[in-house]
């Protein structure tokens, strides 16, 4: 029976080989995780304003009707999958730093046609602009995160989605907030704030 435990155990993998990926510690991200989580949480509190309150705005600030405004969130979403969908081609032509400064562009590009523009029409094409530009920010982040040197993918996307999802729990009250103590357009602006953020930021964020 020795023998047979004993052979059991030399095939079993060494302790440290493995536990020495799980074996690095949870902690705040630092460096280039926390830019990169910092990113994600934009994207997300962008893409939750979108969600939450373009219907309202549509209503409130453009006087639309109920089904002109459900049209800017299908807008928005049928723009984001198509974009999410198509993102593996446009990584595959796009470096990571081209496309996050495009995306980030666009994105503003978008909701700033939205703010501006007092036609229904022009908000619904300005809507699907912002889908498009954020459909592949968070999941581009994200691979980044599983890159870093010297950390683990694992670890990685940890550390960048928890910073990332902590955002999209806070972006509809945030945005609520400065709605109710001036105007949801002015709640808005916060996405062209963000979008441009992450367009400046491409360069730092990403390594190529």
């Amino acid at each position: 029976a020795r023998p047979a435990a004993a052979a059991g155990r030399a095939m079993l993998p060494l302790p440290e080989q493995h536990d020495a990926e799980q074996k690095q510690p949870l902690s705040l991200p630092r460096g280039p995780l926390l830019l990169l989580g910092v990113l994600a949480s934009m994207g997300l509190i962008a893409e939750g304003a979108i969600y939450d309150w373009s219907v309202l705005f549509m209503k409130q600030e453009r006087a639309s009707s109920a089904s002109t405004a459900a049209l800017a969130y299908a807008a928005f979403s049928a723009a984001m999958a198509a974009g999410r969908f198509g993102g593996d081609w446009v990584r595959a032509r796009l470096a990571p730093r081209r496309l996050l400064r495009a995306s980030g562009v666009l994105a503003a590009a978008g909701m700033a046609l939205v703010l501006a523009v007092p036609s229904p029409g022009i908000g619904l094409v300005g809507f699907a602009l912002v889908g498009l530009g954020l459909s592949n920010v968070v999941p581009m982040l994200f691979s980044a995160a599983s890159q870093v040197p010297g950390i683990s993918p694992a670890h990685g996307i940890a550390a960048v989605s928890g910073v990332g999802y902590l955002g999209m729990m806070a972006g509809p009250p945030l945005i609520g907030l400065i709605a109710e103590h001036s105007s949801l357009t002015a709640g808005l602006v916060v996405v062209v704030a963000f979008a441009v953020f992450m367009a400046l930021s491409a360069k730092r964020a990403l390594r190529s």
